[in-house]
């Protein structure tokens, strides 16, 4: 689908804005979609009736009919009053970014409870943009920004759409004390390692490459994984006596993720507080590498995750930049290349050695 993108450049924050454009280009890449121009319009504040202001708007409608585009982006979250200016002005579908991540996560989602998470991220996003009739989202239904399980309920009345929501919401109460019925299994029976990090930064290769084996699905798009998957991995300090852990493999992190999505997949955020060792995957060949750790690094302490847990895995050194190595040397780290299979048996002598301290000493003290 031959699709324009429309963003705002704040000159202060000229670098930002510029890489939240191209994460917008990746995530209409992701989809599927031919993102084939970017209008940018430099300003400090955004038009709060229409982002861009009512000129621009009518200049982006007649590039749109003149060169045939069939969907516009804007790489802002768009409110109501917002919606409906430019929907009423632009004659082809209209999403934001939003839209556009909850349509890949609705076309991503694997397990029945990863579904109905997604669904009510949907309703719940677009409610306040419902109305009987709303041209802007008759637009939308069936494609893109309206596709995945939420797609039959984009029209209905506001009155329908909050009682899908209750719906939803208690199946998903249902789910949850059903999995506190069953239990989890005693902490500490095997150790937990989970993989996170930015998405698209190599989380699946490098679960696959410490596995040995291909287990996990990969592909280079954004939110390739969003149900969790675990498998055990054992592996030896000594040559001689083995010890097992669980690796656990999660839905990569992303800029400006839709609160909705945030607090529909927060149970499955959550669950990384329960891990002994945390491995926040980095791209090597990402000059904002640091940055976007930074915000992992956020969302970590505010769910509990202590330092001392984190070991940083810099991916993707076959193709990295020299600069980024260096710039976490205040953590624990190590350098990887997944795809190539370089240093990963180091990697795991480093995750075993964290959670096994006393195998390694009795190592050690065997050694001398």
């Amino acid at each position: 689908m031959k699709t324009l993108i429309v963003g705002i450049i704040d000159p202060k924050h000229k670098k930002r804005d510029l890489e939240i454009l191209e994460e917008t280009k990746s995530l209409c890449l992701a989809e599927g979609l031919n993102p084939e121009k970017i209008i940018v319009q430099t300003r400090a504040k955004m038009d709060p009736k229409s982002v861009v202001g009512k000129g621009k708007l009518d200049q982006i409608a007649q590039i749109c009919e003149r060169e045939g585009f069939e969907l516009v982006v804007f790489d802002h979250p768009l409110k109501p009053g917002q919606w409906k200016e430019i929907t009423s002005r632009i004659p082809v579908k209209v999403i934001d970014k939003y839209m556009l991540i909850l349509d890949i996560f609705a076309r991503r989602a694997q397990s029945a409870e990863g579904k109905l998470k997604v669904e009510l991220a949907q309703l719940e996003y677009n409610l306040p943009k419902l109305t009987e009739l709303d041209s802007g989202l008759s637009r939308l239904v069936g494609g893109i920004g309206g596709r995945g399980p939420g797609e039959t309920k984009l029209e209905i009345s506001r009155r329908r759409s909050r009682e899908r929501i209750k719906i939803l919401t208690d199946k998903l109460r249902l789910l949850e004390k059903r999995r506190s019925l069953l239990g989890k299994p005693p902490k500490g029976f095997y150790p937990i390692v989970t993989l996170v990090g930015y998405t698209n930064v190599g989380k699946s290769s490098l679960f696959n490459a410490i596995l040995g084996r291909k287990d996990a699905e990969v592909k280079n798009k954004l939110f390739a994984t969003l149900d969790p998957k675990r498998r055990l991995v054992s592996g030896s300090l000594d040559g001689k006596n083995y010890h097992s852990f669980m690796l656990v493999d999660t839905v990569g992190f992303i800029r400006d993720l839709p609160p909705q999505l945030y607090e529909t997949f927060k149970s499955t955020i959550m669950e990384i507080a329960e891990s002994d060792l945390v491995l926040v995957v980095v791209d090597a060949s990402d000059t904002s590498a640091r940055d976007k750790f930074e915000k992992v690094l956020n969302i970590l302490k505010d769910i509990g995750v202590s330092e001392d847990k984190i070991l940083v895995v810099i991916n993707k050194i076959d193709i990295g930049i020299p600069e980024v190595y260096g710039s976490f040397s205040d953590f624990p780290n190590i350098c990887v290349s997944a795809l190539k299979r370089r240093h990963i048996f180091e990697l795991k002598k480093m995750i075993l050695s964290s959670l096994y301290p006393e195998s390694l000493s009795a190592s050690c003290h065997q050694g001398k």
